[in-house]
């Protein structure tokens, strides 16, 4: 019985050894760059997951608006990134990946054939 509650114990502390995967969720300060209009710097909000375990409700945050993402979808065994929105009346794509440390999300977000640079840190 003793050797039995050891080894119980022994792989209760390996499994909470064990590195967790990255979630995107958390809020975040973010930055997409080269648009029209600029450098656009906010903050996201992402809560979650749903019911569907990788699907997340994220909320955009930027010069006094706020936007909601109509699709957002997190892949925990490649940390990718996917996301719709629309932005004055135009559908635009996220595309990005979380990068192994949790921190930092990198990618772009596509408008009408243009695409551009997407950046975000988790905020501590």
């Amino acid at each position: 019985m003793k050797k039995l509650l050891c080894l119980f114990f022994s792989v209760l502390a390996l499994a909470a050894c064990s590195p967790m995967k990255p979630t995107p969720a958390g809020n975040w300060d973010y930055q997409v760059s080269e648009t029209p209009e600029g450098d656009v710097v906010g903050t996201l909000t992402i809560t979650g997951p749903t019911a569907d375990p990788k699907s997340f409700a994220v909320m955009m945050k930027a010069n006094g608006s706020e936007l909601a993402m109509d699709k957002f979808s997190f892949d925990a065994e490649t940390n990718k990134i996917a996301g719709e929105f629309i932005y004055s009346g135009m559908k635009v794509t996220v595309d990005a990946i979380q990068h192994e440390n949790g921190d930092e999300i990198t990618g772009a977000m596509w408008v009408s054939g243009l695409d551009f640079p997407f950046k975000a840190t988790r905020k501590k």
